[in-house]
């Protein structure tokens, strides 16, 4: 029922996918250069004001005391620069449970333009001491903020200090969302964890919250910056790496949702993206030199960006860089769609055609698309354990050291997996329907697998790509020898759970969590950060697989009995028809019979 040829004809888009994506490669830009010098960063200054944090607001959890004292301090210090114009975002915000009140403290340096350059950085710590992190970014802030006071710049610069850093960046969504200029701003940068002693990659944080891509040109001016300073590469991610960024948006730190919600920025880090964990973040963790490195590279970066007349180019909406070139998003998404394409075309006509021939029936998608109960199942449960409180809900981006594997999480998978068991047993997945056609169970398995990797398409095109294997996988259950199509079966199922397995090591790894990332996963989905569309797509792709096993597993359907109707001819004697498949009928007892009285022998 499956023409192999229409299948192979299908393919024929993608390779014109291939060649618009060739053509539609755009080179990488320099990075900008700073044209001048101010004077050196004055790393002791900084390093003073972060140890004098840490030791007068030892808690500066978000909405505390300490973070309220901190924030008085900033906006007495940026009143004392001259041209320094000094406002507050004040707006709620929760943490811990309990309701907060938040405030974001900005100082405006104008310039000759109106156009505006914007330099973010953390004043609370949700966790720990974050004197290496937030105290001496908000050290490199100050400092920033009274060298330019004294300098000329072009265009007017934007100091922010944010609260609710280490709580979903709640501070810089509220400066991305109600800034009354934020139409005006050309770039952003963030000062992350500036002073670690432990150095580690990335320097440069490029990343999104979603499935967006920064300016190149600031990525590229930001990692040429930082690696002269440091005397190391930044550690950008290669090409799959890219790929994988956007296909599973988790971006860390506070450039993520300012790149989420249309401003180009881009955070420079001395330890890597995964927030310091309270050990490495007291004051015997501060390095000066360290923070001098950072801070001078955050320096460079704004005068650099300070010669453009508008902002830096951004390139494609979404990209990967290969070999010098950018590879647009738009051209990703139509190689990805015309991927999926050949299996789609060939589930739908043989599906189509098995219902003529009466070998299907529309039942079967159903029962297809019931395979799925289990893992659906598992999904509202989590949805309900994170309405309760059982299962926390942290906004993205989070910081994984806060929500390790405790108890409460040993607990949480531990029901999750023990109603998983229950509905696998109730349900009996592997199980098919009696009389069921093998060959048009599997069709049936192929179309639902291609329709649900298209709905994926259309919630997030990367994410898309690593539901290609499963939508071709149905076809190799089609072998018409068992052990070859149990053989094939097997091979292509673990090959389509391979990309998923790939992504998920990669996941831990990018978020530094090893083992427990299945538990940061399912944070992520009981906070919303992959949302329902992707979840419920991601467990019907699941359940079609376990159908697809089911359909080879399952015994044959008995071949039906053929149907023999006899009619009358001219001459009165009756002859058997052929059934409805065109063959003649089988003789019984070796000789025709005749239905003539007395005609037997």
């Amino acid at each position: 029922m499956i023409d192999q040829r229409l299948y192979r004809l299908s393919f024929f888009p993608a390779l014109v996918a291939v060649i618009v994506m060739l053509f539609s490669l755009r080179g990488v830009p320099a990075a900008l250069e700073a044209p001048v010098a101010l004077s050196a960063f004055d790393a002791d200054a900084a390093a003073e004001t972060a140890r004098k944090i840490a030791v007068t607001s030892t808690d500066r959890t978000p909405g505390s005391e300490g973070d309220a004292e901190v924030a008085d301090f900033l906006i007495r210090r940026f009143s004392e620069i001259g041209s320094a114009e000094v406002s507050e975002q004040s707006f709620s915000g929760s943490f811990e449970g309990e309701d907060v009140e938040l405030r974001n403290v900005i100082a405006t340096l104008p310039g000759e333009s109106a156009r505006r350059l914007v330099v973010l950085a953390p004043r609370d710590s949700a966790n720990g001491p974050g004197v290496a992190s937030s105290a001496a970014a908000t050290g490199v802030l100050l400092d920033l903020a009274e060298t330019f006071g004294d300098a000329s710049h072009r265009k007017t610069l934007v100091f922010v200090s944010t609260a609710g850093a280490g709580d979903g960046a709640t501070g810089a969504r509220e400066f991305a969302d109600h800034y009354p200029e934020r139409d005006l701003v050309d770039a952003a940068l963030v000062i992350s964890q500036p002073g670690s002693s432990r150095t580690e990659p990335p320097f440069v944080i490029p990343w999104s919250a979603g499935p967006e891509s920064t300016a190149i040109q600031l990525t590229r001016t930001a990692a040429e910056t930082v690696s002269a300073e440091l005397g190391r590469a930044v550690g950008l991610p290669g090409t799959l790496g890219q790929l994988l960024r956007l296909a599973l948006p988790s971006g860390l730190g506070e450039q993520a949702p300012l790149i989420e919600k249309g401003i180009d920025a881009v955070a420079i880090s001395s330890s890597g993206e995964r927030p310091l964990g309270p050990a490495e973040d007291g004051i015997d963790s501060l390095s000066e030199t360290r923070l001098g490195e950072m801070g001078q590279s955050a320096q460079t970066v704004l005068l650099a960006l300070d010669t453009l007349e508008g902002g830096p180019e951004h390139g494609p909406a979404s990209y990967v860089t290969l070999s010098g070139n950018l590879i647009p998003g738009w051209s990703i998404s139509l190689l990805v769609l015309t991927l999926l394409l050949p299996g789609a075309v060939a589930a739908t006509d043989g599906f189509a055609r098995a219902l003529r021939r009466g070998n299907a029936h529309p039942r079967e998608l159903g029962w297809v698309v019931g395979r799925s109960l289990p893992f659906v199942g598992v999904l509202l449960l989590s949805y309900l354990f994170a309405i309760i409180g059982l299962l926390p809900r942290p906004r993205f981006p989070f910081d994984p050291g806060r929500f390790a594997l405790d108890w409460r999480a040993v607990l949480v998978v531990i029901l999750l997996a023990g109603a998983f068991a229950a509905a696998w047993a109730r349900t009996r997945p592997l199980s098919v329907p009696r009389r069921a056609d093998r060959e048009a169970l599997v069709i049936a398995t192929g179309a639902v697998l291609c329709a649900g990797a298209l709905g994926l398409w259309l919630l997030n095109p990367f994410l898309a790509l690593l539901a290609v294997p499963a939508a071709h996988a149905w076809l190799a259950a089609t072998a018409k020898d068992p052990q070859l199509r149990l053989g094939l079966t097997a091979g292509a199922v673990a090959v389509s759970l391979l990309p998923a397995l790939v992504a998920l090591g990669w996941l831990a790894d990018t978020l530094e969590v090893g083992i427990t990332v299945p538990w940061q996963a399912l944070l992520m989905v009981g906070g919303w950060h992959l949302g329902p569309g992707v979840a419920v797509v991601g467990c019907l792709l699941a359940g079609s697989l376990v159908a697809l096993v089911a359909a080879v597993l399952g015994p044959a359907r008995a071949a039906p009995e053929p149907r023999i109707s006899v009619r009358r001819s001219a001459s009165g004697a009756q002859t058997p028809r052929h059934d409805d498949h065109g063959a003649p009928p089988p003789e019984r007892g070796g000789t025709p019979q005749t239905a003539k009285k007395g005609g037997g022998r």
